[in-house]
């Protein structure tokens, strides 16, 4: 039988030993030089060189007619530059602000008797600046300020809230930056000042808003906000705005709402009265029967219009797509002389929400 290879295979259990220990064969003490062994692997990397998720990444899901795409972009787009302006002020991390967008971009088509047809584009955004303060927020928004003052808190989660008719003043596009000074569940306080697009032009504007909602049970709630605001425009004025909500049944609600605005520009106090039944239809749907007063103390006409709106709302295959269809009719009246005529009007709009909503 052939005499097997001794030498070599001593050599390797020596070679092994060393690589299991990442020892040196001899002690650093004995001043000869030190038999070291590299052992790596593919899977070895530094560290410091693994990059840090996206924080203004949002989940993929199944695309629908390249909407979901879309979305995505916009919300990385406007995370993106947020995130880089607000770097200029720290290095806190934009993980939990970006979580906190919230927006929504709308459009719609409304056709009145003897006006028309006019097209709105509506939008809302509102963002947190960790490094910049911990409770300013910047925002941009086109739709009509005094309108949002009567949006009411949904009552129920598959209820969605139907906007009220745009207006003239949804026109005007504002940004700028707000500061909460009371955030609670039933209570808020906050600043904001902000430059318009009005008509061309810049037309600074500020407002401090105090909201509250009180009595509340487990069918009913009071809501009372008070705004104190001056526009370039308009000079210094205030609104104040009441509304009360109450749990007819578990798809039913009705809200009566009441608003009342004064301003150094305008004739006494403009308002606005009515009441509307909410009724959730399930799925992501929602109907809307309600009817409204508005006019000005010491006008010609102390009652401007009145009127009578159905609209009906649903998610159209994503939860952040929104389509919604109304109708009414109404009677205004600008002038003595003038006979109140009736109005027939009618539109639909689309509704996109963005954020982790």
């Amino acid at each position: 039988m052939p005499a097997r290879p001794v030498r070599p295979l001593l050599l390797l259990a020596v070679l092994l030993f060393a690589s299991a220990s990442g020892a040196q064969v001899d002690s650093p003490a004995s001043g000869s030089p030190a038999l070291e062994v590299d052992v790596g692997t593919d899977t070895d990397m530094d560290l410091d060189d693994v990059p840090e998720p996206d924080p203004c990444a949002m989940e993929r899901g199944v695309e629908f007619l390249g909407l979901d795409w879309s979305r995505r972009q916009l919300h990385h787009g406007i995370c993106a530059t947020v995130r880089w302006f607000d770097g200029f002020f720290g290095d806190q991390r934009f993980d939990e602000a970006a979580r906190k967008i919230r927006g929504r971009v709308a459009y719609s088509l409304e056709h009145r008797d003897r006006v028309g047809v006019d097209a709105k584009l509506r939008l809302r955004l509102r963002v947190t600046t960790p490094n910049l303060s911990q409770r300013l927020n910047f925002y941009v928004e086109r739709e009509d300020a005094r309108a949002t003052l009567l949006e009411r808190t949904d009552a129920e989660a598959d209820t969605q809230v139907v906007q009220p008719a745009s207006t003239a003043q949804s026109d005007a596009v504002r940004m700028g930056f707000g500061y909460d000074g009371i955030k609670k569940d039933h209570e808020s306080l906050d600043l904001r000042t902000s430059l318009r697009v009005r008509e061309g032009k810049l037309a600074p504007s500020t407002r401090i808003r105090y909201w509250r909602e009180f009595l509340r049970t487990d069918i009913s709630q009071w809501r009372f906000t008070e705004e104190v605001f001056w526009r370039s425009h308009e000079g210094w004025g205030e609104t104040t705005a009441l509304d009360y909500e109450f749990k007819i049944s578990t798809p039913n609600l009705v809200r009566w709402f009441n608003e009342g605005t004064w301003s150094q520009s305008t004739q006494g106090w403009s308002w606005r009265t009515g009441i509307g039944l909410y009724r959730s239809l399930g799925s992501g749907k929602a109907g809307l029967v309600e009817f409204g007063v508005s006019g000005q103390t010491d006008a010609p006409v102390s009652i401007a219009n009145y009127g009578t709106r159905v609209a009906y709302r649903q998610t159209l295959g994503r939860s952040w797509l929104l389509g919604e269809v109304y109708s009414g009719y109404d009677w205004p009246k600008s002038q003595p002389e003038d006979i109140r005529h009736s109005q027939l009007y009618g539109g639909l709009s689309i509704e996109v929400l963005f954020g982790h909503q």
